[in-house]
């Protein structure tokens, strides 16, 4: 096990990573998978450069105000602190070393990459702490013709084949919004230092991890894309808005397949519009059975939607035990009974936005904490609390560091 700072950072409630050391030097391709940790418990400390914060300039902005708050930023660096040693100069390598020292793990990722520019590879750095557990995520990985390819979310979707099967048939492939693609190599990255951490509990050894995003996203494609081809030689192809009908006030989408949810829709719609053609046998079984007939069930169930609004359809539909569900928009989810009920956002008082609700983890632990321990912080926010409180520099020598550019 890693050896551990003097005084070991906790804020809050113990979560279940309480007492693991996690040093981040991500932008978006593994920043969730700091939060992730930082949820768990344990100290995340991302290394920021002190000139450099293009981290902290994504959109959208607060107000959409590129000089305010990134609201990407805000999200995706819950329950992390903040220190910027300078990783150009001697002393600032110096003061990482003695970080790398007591830490469980490094997250980094490429490009660009700040430890690979000041000359750190996982071999010098399991020097420094042999039990350190270097997780790296790049766009194609660090092997291969791609390797030093440039990327981003919307270049790795389209090369994973998600692209490909999204969207309606005749038009051309769209895009999922948000940053899936991030969102994926970093849960991959939280996961494969999780494994990593547990391994080296039992071997006694730390390693490096190595993810490429392009290859987390095909991950999550096998079931409409790499597996359909390697079963039958076929590529998944666009359907388009399957199953989203219109309400009074929205959509709703529904998922029908098996033939006896079937036989309990079709009567409901009968039921409400009088139309008893939809009740044909040659529309039961399964539903790849009815697509020779989709254009007039459509019809059919477009009709019957109209009737309703979302919440009471969706609500009928599950007293008839239906797959069914209404198309929310974020400030549905945001007055939501059940995100209420579950407590995913939480309010916190920030220091330059005031009160403000922020998305905790998605899961609960029945004796440890997830909760939202602490905002975002602000670059170098942590500087004396880590140097100075649990390195054991002087008041005095970090003062000098910062006016020599070191931190």
């Amino acid at each position: 096990m890693a050896s551990k700072a003097p005084a070991p950072y906790r804020l809050g409630p113990p979560g279940s990573l309480t007492g693991r050391r996690i040093l981040e030097l991500s932008g978006p391709l593994g920043q969730y998978g700091g939060k992730v940790l930082g949820d768990l418990g344990a100290d995340v400390i991302r290394i920021e450069d002190p000139d450099d914060n293009r981290a902290r300039y994504i959109p959208p902005f607060v107000g959409d105000d590129p000089h305010r708050t990134s609201v990407y930023f805000e999200a995706w660096n819950l329950n992390k602190r903040s220190v910027t040693p300078n990783l150009r100069t001697a002393e600032g390598r110096r003061l990482f070393e003695r970080l790398v020292k007591t830490a469980d793990a490094v997250i980094e990722t490429r490009p660009p990459s700040t430890l690979v520019k000041a000359g750190y590879t996982y071999e010098r750095l399991a020097k420094i702490n042999p039990q350190i557990i270097v997780t790296t995520v790049t766009g194609f990985g660090t092997e291969g013709p791609y390797k030093d390819y440039q990327g981003a979310n919307l270049v790795y979707y389209a090369l994973s084949g998600f692209m490909a099967s999204s969207g309606e048939p005749e038009r051309p492939p769209v895009v999922i919004s948000g940053q899936l693609t991030y969102v994926c190599s970093s849960i991959h990255a939280a996961a494969g230092t999780l494994l990593a951490i547990l391994g080296r509990n039992t071997h006694g050894i730390g390693q490096h991890i190595e993810i490429s995003a392009q290859q987390a996203m095909v991950a999550f494609t096998t079931i409409a894309g790499v597996t359909l081809w390697l079963d039958t030689g076929r590529s998944p192809t666009r359907r388009g808005n399957h199953g989203l009908y219109p309400c009074r006030d929205g959509y709703i989408i529904i998922a029908i397949g098996r033939p006896e949810q079937w036989a309990i829709f079709s009567k409901w719609v009968a039921e409400v519009t009088g139309n008893k053609d939809i009740l044909n046998p040659k529309y039961q079984g399964r539903s790849d059975e009815r697509e020779p007939y989709a254009d007039l069930i459509n019809m059919y169930i477009t009709e019957f939607s109209m009737n309703f609004e979302r919440e009471e359809m969706y609500k009928e539909g599950q007293r008839r035990h239906l797959t069914l569900g209404p198309v929310y928009t974020i400030r549905d989810l945001l007055t939501n009974p059940q995100m209420l009920a579950r407590g995913l956002f939480q309010e916190h008082q920030h220091p330059t936005l005031g009160a403000v609700k922020l998305a905790g983890a998605p899961y609960k632990f029945s004796r440890t904490s997830t909760a939202v321990r602490r905002v975002a912080p602000e670059p170098g926010q942590d500087n004396a609390q880590v140097f100075i409180e649990e390195l054991g520099l002087t008041p005095k020598r970090l003062a000098a560091l910062r006016a020599s550019g070191v931190v």
